[in-house]
């Protein structure tokens, strides 16, 4: 369960009482051990307090060495809190190289294509993604659709029947279009088009949609009890604020640098922390964030949900942003965390590449024999029998391929008339499943004659 943070001591005070006692913490092994750890994991007050330390240290003068020593490698930021106070951040070492594992992951080649079938491995990778990217960040806002009616939906292009399959589908257009909308500088007029299919049919007034709050609409953060966990920035200074933080995104001089990764995060952090509308920032502050990477050349964020990997942590998200909020407007509590969901992320791209690319490989030497077939029927049956309990229909092979829908039928029709697939019609549809002799199909082509 989330909610606000413990209020940690007055650190400056503590500092300024006996700068000479705090600062010779330096020189002690413990505190050192303390420091590397806090450093690694970046512990909010709480988690500082409640580690094991000898009786001689006084915790409050601990903390208080910490933030000194975080408030001394610190850089100020353009983001400045509801009292016009500036955010900072640091990068710690195991931050940096981080930073360095995710430019060698998402910038570079992670063999995600299949040798000569590389444009049709690719799409797929991307469509899944994309799905999974939609579904995760709407359940994030509290949608409630399972993530396999969300994906028969989008597969064949069925319209939503209710709010969260709607808020999913509108996720789903709003990623698809990231690639186009990267191209472009970012600007008033896009957040609002961002927005607008973000939020399409979902918000409980549709003059909403495409609208920044106002004062009346008295728009908060807050906990399923009522309490209040934040409260955004008077929609007044929406405007100002706003072209401060387009600025900072448009920006290419980059003065001081910023790098690319950690400029994203921010643009993520200040977008749901301005809140310029009624509903929907969270995801206009994730899709902000995707804009940056692939517009700055992290070609992988294609492919990469941050969401799925969110959604795992939800509380350590929420609490990312108010620690951020409650500790002297430090923004490495949202950078760390973030950076962890990345590299999470990306690794479990790879896993799932290595897996699928295996599995396909194993099962396209199996179904070798049969040269008769054509690439797409190829892949329907790679597909069934790697996902035996899917159910085909000829929309879904058609979005899944991208191909006219007569070419689907031909497809499915004819693999049903070989004996690989057998249909089921309920109402107008037709669904395909294996033939139950699908395996001994391929295994009895195998033995050799005589």
């Amino acid at each position: 369960m989330v909610k606000i943070p413990e209020k940690a001591p007055d650190w400056k005070n503590i500092v300024k009482k006996d700068f000479k006692k705090i600062f010779k913490f330096f020189q002690i092994p413990e505190i050192q051990s303390l420091i590397e750890k806090s450093d690694q994991l970046y512990y909010y007050w709480d988690k500082v307090r409640s580690q094991p330390l000898s009786t001689e240290f006084n915790r409050e003068e601990v903390w208080a060495f910490i933030r000194l020593r975080r408030h001394m490698n610190s850089t100020e930021v353009v983001v400045k809190d509801i009292n016009k106070r500036p955010f900072t951040f640091w990068l710690t070492d195991d931050m940096q190289e981080e930073l360095h594992l995710i430019d060698q992951n998402t910038g570079g080649n992670l063999a995600l294509r299949d040798p000569g079938n590389e444009m049709r491995a690719s799409a797929r990778y991307m469509i899944s993604s994309l799905m999974e990217e939609a579904i995760t960040s709407s359940q994030i806002e509290g949608a409630v659709s399972t993530i396999k009616e969300a994906k028969k939906m989008l597969l064949e292009k069925r319209k939503p029947k209710n709010k969260s399959e709607q808020m999913i589908y509108n996720n789903f257009i709003t990623m698809q279009s990231i690639k186009d909308f990267c191209k472009k500088d970012l600007s008033i007029e896009l957040l609002l088009q961002l927005h607008v299919l973000i939020t399409k049919d979902t918000l409980d007034a549709k003059e909403d949609e495409g609208r920044f709050r106002k004062s009346l609409d008295n728009v908060t953060v807050a906990t399923t009890y009522g309490e209040v966990l934040f409260t955004p920035p008077p929609a007044e200074e929406i405007q100002e604020r706003l072209e401060a933080l387009i600025f900072f995104a448009n920006d290419t001089k980059n003065k001081p640098f910023i790098h690319p990764v950690v400029k994203a995060i921010i643009l993520h952090f200040w977008m749901a922390y301005l809140h310029p509308f009624t509903d929907g920032n969270g995801r206009l502050a994730r899709t902000l964030f995707y804009w940056y990477m692939l517009k700055h050349g992290y070609w992988l964020f294609e492919y990469t949900s941050i969401s799925k990997t969110i959604l795992k942590r939800t509380s350590k998200y929420a609490n990312a942003y108010l620690y951020s909020e409650h500790d002297d407007n430090d923004l490495t509590y949202f950078i760390h965390f973030h950076i962890e969901v990345i590299i999470d992320a990306a690794e479990e791209l790879k896993k799932h590449i290595q897996i699928e690319q295996e599995k396909n490989h194993r099962i396209l030497a199996e179904i070798a024999e049969y040269p008769d077939l054509n690439v797409r029927q190829t892949r329907i049956i790679q597909h069934i029998m790697s996902h035996p309990h899917d159910i085909l229909t000829i929309k879904f092979h058609q979005n899944i391929n991208n191909i006219v829908y007569q070419t689907a039928r031909t497809d499915l029709l004819d693999l049903e008339k070989r004996g690989w697939l057998k249909s089921v019609k309920k109402g107008k549809t037709f669904y395909f499943v294996p033939n139950d002799n699908l395996w001994e199909k391929i295994e009895k082509r195998k033995i050799p004659d005589g």
